[in-house]
């Protein structure tokens, strides 16, 4: 009886939990100088829960990062909605725009500019829901994160000792 109870358990875990997917992506921040980026793009082709997470490599001090996330709904009306989205835990800015009788068709996810020290990781939680009478659904999102290196101080000590290097020069030429 107990090995029936607990059989009847767990199909009803299944059947009311849903689909949840998790998927791990290591992305390359690439550009010139101080500043770098990379755009991402998911396509989910399975309804239900889903966590995506995104580490950035080819950063390392201290940076500045801002970065937009944004979905749409596709012609079959199949819908993504993000339920949060973190950088480093931090918390993006989460809007909905109406489409087509859908209150939140297109979602956008904000992440005002930041400073940091070490690595990024991207956390996109959220759900997709495939129009009816689809039989291969596929929704999608994307986005950019920029990232801007923020000086070392040595480098603003170097900078300063240079100005009061030219003060100096300057004020010791004799004038004519």
């Amino acid at each position: 009886m107990k090995i029936v109870k607990s059989l009847i358990a767990a199909v009803a875990t299944l059947l009311f939990s849903g689909a949840s997917m998790a998927a791990v992506y290591e992305v390359l921040l690439t550009g010139t100088g101080s500043n770098k980026s990379a755009s991402i793009s998911t396509s989910l082709t399975e309804t239900g829960a889903f966590q995506d997470t995104y580490n950035f490599t080819g950063i390392s001090g201290a940076f500045n990062v801002n970065s937009v996330l944004s979905t749409l709904m596709g012609a079959a009306r199949h819908d993504i909605d993000f339920t949060s989205v973190t950088l480093n835990g931090q918390p993006f800015s989460l809007s909905a725009t109406p489409l087509l009788g859908n209150s939140d068709a297109i979602e956008t996810a904000t992440f005002a500019t930041t400073a940091f020290n070490g690595s990024l990781t991207l956390v996109v939680n959220g759900t997709f829901t495939a129009g009816l009478g689809n039989s291969s659904p596929v929704g999608s999102y994307g986005g950019t994160i920029n990232v801007t290196a923020v000086p070392e101080p040595h480098s603003y000590a170097m900078f300063a000792a240079g100005i009061l290097l030219l003060a100096w020069f300057s004020r010791r030429r004799p004038t004519r």
